[in-house]
């Protein structure tokens, strides 16, 4: 990734998924749809890759996809799922 665009480009990983291997593989930061309601989990795998404890990375990114995987186990629109949730956190989303 990084080795391509070149170190004065920044470079965003895209899947929620996978942001862990993004990083891993160069990647600046990651830019995800899900993002939102989980930021403590991203902050602390992209703390885990910068002190290069990957191990407890991947544990995280593990967590990760099961809250994606749930989700997107609701019917209806992920969005809106993503707005109940935050909201039920103390967030106004409007």
């Amino acid at each position: 990734m990084k080795l391509r665009a070149g170190k004065d480009n920044i470079v965003f990983n895209g899947p929620d998924e996978q942001f862990v291997g993004g990083r891993v593989m160069g990647a600046d930061a990651g830019i995800g749809g899900t993002y939102g309601v989980y930021p403590e989990l991203l902050m602390e795998a992209d703390r885990c890759v910068r002190e290069d404890d990957l191990e407890k990375a991947l544990q995280i990114q593990l967590k990760i996809n099961d809250l994606i995987s749930e989700l997107t186990s609701f019917k209806g629109n992920l969005y809106d799922v993503m707005k109940l949730i935050l909201a039920k956190r103390g967030v106004s989303v409007g």
